[in-house]
Parts: C-alpha cells; structure tokens; sequence
C-alpha cells in the first residue's frame, strides 16, 4: 500500500463526510414557482418510517442520558475519564463515579470547516477531529488531524509548536514524554522542551522488524507505554513492541507475510494468533489488551465494524479472545451487554484499564468489561439494523440509503417502513465500502464511494464503474444529476489552500470537465440542483453555484454560526449537512440545531419547518415539537410530496411531511 494510499483511507475510516445530491429532487430545469408542489407550507410533522432512534449524538448528561457523536479514544485523570469525540468535534469529561459527562474543551457538534483550528477556553476553542487523547499529568493531549493540540487542567486549548506534517493518528504518554504515531512512524515529543525527535519508521508502509528507519509499519494505529523504555503499537493486525533506548521495532503478536498483515480470528501462541484490525490498546503491566474491528478489507466473512476485546498475555505469550463476538456476514445485531463473551460491540475504538476494569469505547457509548460482564456506564448502544445511513436518494417505491456501518447499499420501502439490505459490489467483487453521496434518475441509482462513482442498476442490482476519483488528491461531496449529466463535487487535496472543485460528467459517458474550481468553499458538502443552479451545504451557509457563468455566491448564512431564521446571509446554522428541492423552496437539513429549514431561492428568506436546537434527541411532531438529532441528507419524494430524511447518528430514516399528510 502506498504512503499516500494509506492516508487516504484512514482519513476515510476517520471521518464521515456525509454528502449527498438529495436524490429523487426535481431535474435541473424544474419550475421554480410550482407551488402545488412544495412539501410544506407551514412546519412539517414528523414521523418515523424504519430504524429504532438510539446511538451517537452530542448530549451532555448522565448515563444514558449522554450522547457521543464517536468515542474515539480514552484517558484517566484523576477521577475522570476524558473523551476523544471525534465526530462531536470536543473533549468530553466522564466522572467515574457519577457517570455524568460534561463537555470540557471544544464546540460540541460545531461542524468546523477543514483546517479550522481555533485556540481558548473550554467551548470557546474549536477542533477538526480529536482523534486521540493522552495525559501528561493533568494536561491533556490530543492528537487533531495534523496538529498536537494542548489543554491545561483549566480548559484552555493550545496548539503544541511541533506539527506533524502528516496526519497523526495517535498519542500514548509515560512521564513528560508523548509518542506520537503519524503515518508509518513513531517519535517522541518531549513536552518540556517542544522537541520532536523521530523513533522508528519511515515514509514506506509495511510490517518490517528492524532498528530506527529500517523498521517499518503497516498503520500504527494505537499506542501505549508500559514503562519509560517500553512501547507498545497496534499496528494493522498485528502488535509492535518499541524498546525506547534504541528503537527496535519488535512484532510480539499477530502474523504478516512480505510486509503485510494476515487478518482474522484466530487465538493461540502469539507467533501464530490471528487478530483482526486493531484500533485501541492498553496494558496494566502483565497483559496487553486490544480492540479489534472486523471489517470488508479484514474478512469479508464476517459483518464489519463489529468488534471484540482480545488479551495478549505477556508472561504466557499467548492471545484470548475475552469479550464480544463477530457475527457473520451479513448479520447486523444489536449492541447488548452481559456475560462478556455474549456482548456485542458495534464500531469500538478505544480500551483502557483502570484498576481491574477495562473500559471499552464504542461509536456512542463508553462500556465496562468487569468481572467476565458488560455494562454501559454511559451514552447509548446502537440498537438498530439501519446502520450509519449518509446519503439517501428515493425512486419508486422506495428510499435508498447508503450505509457507512455496514458497508453498503440499502434500501426502505416507502409504504410499510420495511428495511432491507442490498448487494453493491465492485467490478472485482469487493463491496463498495462507504457511499458518501448518491442521486437517482429514473431506475438508476448513481453512487460516490471514497474512490470511485458507481451507477447501480436496481432492476438487475448491477454495478458499474463510471469514474476514479482519486482519494489521495480528491475528498468526496457531493452528487446530482440532470437529463443528461452527473455533476460532483469535492475537496481537491492535490493544491494548498485547499479548493472546491465541481465537476461534471455526462451520463451517456466521457471524460469529465471542471464546472468550478473555489478557494471560497472549504466544505466538501451535500448538494442539489435547482432551477439552473447548484446549491451547495458549505458548513454554516448555503454556495450557491451558477452552472451556466460559474459564479459562486451565497444564498443563506455565513461565517458567523447560530440558528436563527431570516433572509440570505443574516440566516444563521449550526451546521447545514442534508440539502434537497421540492421544485419551489430548497430544504436544509441543521446538524448544529437539530432543525429543518426551508428556504425560497427567489427571495432567500429561510424559515423554520422542524425540530429545535435545544432537543437532539428523536421524536415525532410537529414543527418545534418534534425532536431532531442529525438530519444527515435529505431526498424529495414526489409521490407523496413529503421529505424522506435519514439519521447517521439516531441510525433511522424518517419522513417530513404537511400537518394534513396520511
């Protein structure tokens, strides 16, 4: 795998980048003032089509109170437990006595726009993705893309003077010392000094024994110390031991082959454990305990994300598997809690032992192995088969969803609420691994994964490849769809600053050819095409682009955050992710308020329809009535003049629709 190949895809499995042409939205040349059509005159009702309401979000509270947008990694000090949310975009406090959890740095739920790094205190502060967290002390570190952010025991936000300039996917701490884990190296930060000095590794990937920058790595993904000379790595599917004084890099558990990892089940002697990909790490001196993820590129037997907890005993030199299970393809089972071999984990990130418990990170909770048992100390188990659904698009019958949790295509019939998971494959046979953005035109579904857009046949179910994306140099966004073009849209990587670019490609095939090309956009956002132009989610305001002269104007909101109603840019969101078209008004979907709004493109006045900024937790209504989490994308159904809605965090697709509708 090649250096930036690598990068590309844990930047994917990082983040979920939502985006989305609203699919089933009016052709490009629809009616602008076909006012028989629009979906709602006043607020909408809201009411549940398939799912069960329940996972991430970012709710303070106690217990199952809380909300996590996605426990990524964990530390201890003192008497709390401190929380890397990664989506919730903060740092979050979970007392281990009270099991409250505080936001104590950062905008919960903030949407910060790529390379927006703001320092202060507390919720003043901003991050991009706070990956991973570590104490120094009572000082805490985290590891936010490609900057070492900082956050004194008072709450104020710094960012340390040493950037990497890779993206750093993790951090572990022993005295004043950070090892830091970026790309295919480790070094070790000094935090006195602010000296970096590299450890082991280098810029070519693979799974290679050795000293200093002969050793290599396939994707150190967790770290932790044991003492001051010893250092452990989870890397791939295998674990790593650095000795610190003259980095040598050992593998100690687990199996590779020509550099590369050999992933699966199996427990045993260390030298000939299988283990599947590893994404936390922890060790209370006799053992080391791992968090292990299945996934399609691991084993395509076995449903992805779903994980267990595995015990590397150092004295016996062996591996057992001490808690969850990996269910077969393509079984999708709740969360549960119980006897520990019985426990599902559904998408953990993260382990940690305090005293003689082990505390366990999932995607939207934070659980507790202790005494052979599973329990959640706080937020909530994901409940539901629909997992993580990022884009939607209707056609006929029926709302189709992509789905980041479950690798693929799905599918919900409109009339009885009935989910039903779909088969979309590559032209290899591989599962197209995460769809971030998807439209349909007639009995075609046309689909972006993070390299490749796709056209799926939903009589046949065929898939076929229409064009590369490059992910090194290109981030998905969006997709629409005319008569006779596709247009998409995204961040290009290859340039600094970094620019939107839209491109468009025509459906009879070709080449394609770049529409616009912005430096004003810094979101890589949903879409929809309405009455000759583009209208583009961008964070806090709504792009709206010109197809025929390419200008880039705003159409509602600007730089300056809220939630408030009014026309064009004194319009204030939190964070606009799912976008659609009625024909008359355009629809925004506010992650950051927890509302619907609606905007009239001729006079740019935005409107309230649903939900409220104040409750993120799901719940049928009307108007302010109705609770909201994370209305993810937005597809307009024709037939019944209603907005089919899906949920990434509540895991649910529902429908808005007038007070009068069935």
């Amino acid at each position: 795998m090649t250096r930036t190949g690598t990068r590309a895809y844990m930047l994917c499995a990082l983040l979920t980048a939502a985006c989305s042409g609203g699919g089933g939205s009016p052709p490009l040349d629809a009616v602008s003032d076909a006012g028989a059509d629009a979906s709602c005159n006043g607020p909408c009702k809201i009411s549940l089509l398939a799912g069960t309401p329940g996972g991430r979000g970012g709710v303070d509270g106690v217990g199952d109170a809380a909300r996590f947008a996605t426990a990524s990694s964990l530390t201890r000090v003192g008497d709390d437990i401190f929380v890397a949310d990664l989506r919730g975009k903060a740092v979050r406090r979970l007392g281990l006595a009270s099991a409250e959890v505080t936001t104590f740095a950062g905008q919960l739920l903030s949407g910060a726009g790529l390379r927006q790094y703001t320092d202060g205190r507390g919720q003043t502060a901003t991050f991009l993705n706070p990956y991973r967290i570590a104490a120094v002390g009572d000082t805490l570190y985290v590891a936010d893309y490609d900057h070492l952010r900082r956050i004194s025991a008072s709450g104020d936000v710094s960012t340390e003077g040493w950037i990497s300039p890779n993206t750093v996917f993790s951090v572990a701490a022993h005295g004043e010392m950070l090892a830091i884990a970026a790309d295919a190296t480790v070094g070790l930060y000094d935090t006195r000094t602010g000296i970096y000095s590299a450890l082991a590794g280098s810029s070519t990937y693979g799974i290679v024994d050795g000293q200093g920058a002969s050793a290599g790595f396939g994707g150190p993904n967790a770290l932790v110390f044991a003492d001051a000379n010893t250092l452990y790595v989870a890397d791939s599917c295998v674990v790593r031991r650095i000795t610190v004084d003259t980095g040598t890099v050992t593998t100690i558990a687990g199996r590779s082959v020509n550099g590369g990892a050999v992933c699966g089940v199996s427990d045993g002697p260390a030298s000939t454990a299988v283990l599947q990909r590893l994404w936390g790490i922890t060790t209370d001196g006799a053992s080391v305990w791992l968090v292990e993820r299945a996934s399609a590129i691991n084993n395509t037997a076995l449903s992805s994300n779903y994980g267990r907890v595995r015990r590397l005993d150092l004295a016996a030199d062996s591996v057992t598997s001490i808690a969850g299970t990996l269910p077969p393809a393509p079984a999708r089972p709740a969360e549960r809690d119980g006897a520990a071999s019985e426990a599902v984990f559904f998408m953990p990130w993260d382990v940690l032992s305090i005293d003689k418990a082990l505390y366990v990170s999932t995607d939207a909770a934070v659980r507790k192995i202790e005494n052979n048992t599973v329990s959640t100390v706080a937020g909530t188990r994901v409940s539901s088969e629909l997992r993580t659904p990022t884009a939607i698009a209707v056609s006929g019958d029926y709302a189709y969803v992509g789905l980041a949790g479950s690798n693929g295509l799905g599918r919900v019939e409109l009339a009885s609420g009935v989910f039903e998971q779909l088969r979309a494959y590559d032209e290899t046979d591989f599962p197209i691994y995460y769809i971030f953005a998807m439209t349909a035109v007639d009995s075609t579904l046309y689909l972006m994964s993070e390299s490749a857009l796709f056209a799926y046949d939903i009589p046949t179910g065929k898939t076929t490849k229409l064009w590369d994306l490059m992910p090194a140099t290109f981030s998905p966004g969006c997709l629409v769809a005319d008569g006779d073009n596709l247009y998409f849209g995204g961040l290009d990587l290859s340039v600094d600053p970094y620019a939107y670019k839209l491109l468009k490609l025509p459906r009879a095939g070709g080449n394609a050819s770049v529409v616009v090309r912005s430096e004003a956009i810094r979101v890589s956002g949903n879409a929809v095409l309405h009455d000759g132009a583009l209208y583009l989610a961008n964070a806090k305001q709504v792009s709206r682009i010109d197809l025929q002269t390419s200008q880039v104007t705003t159409a509602a909101g600007g730089a300056q955050g809220g939630c408030a109603a009014g026309v064009g840019e004194n319009a204030r969101f939190g964070q606009i992710t799912g976008i659609t078209s009625d024909g008359k008004y355009v629809y925004l979907g506010d992650r950051g308020c927890h509302t619907l709004w609606r905007m009239d493109p001729k006079s740019q006045l935005v409107e309230h329809v649903a939900g409220d900024k104040a409750n993120a937790t799901f719940a049928g209504g009307l108007g302010r009535e109705a609770g909201l989490n994370d209305p993810t994308d937005i597809a307009y159904d024709a037939a019944s003049k209603s907005l089919i809605i899906c949920d990434s965090f509540d895991n649910i697709v529902y429908r808005a629709a007038a007070p009068t509708a069935p």
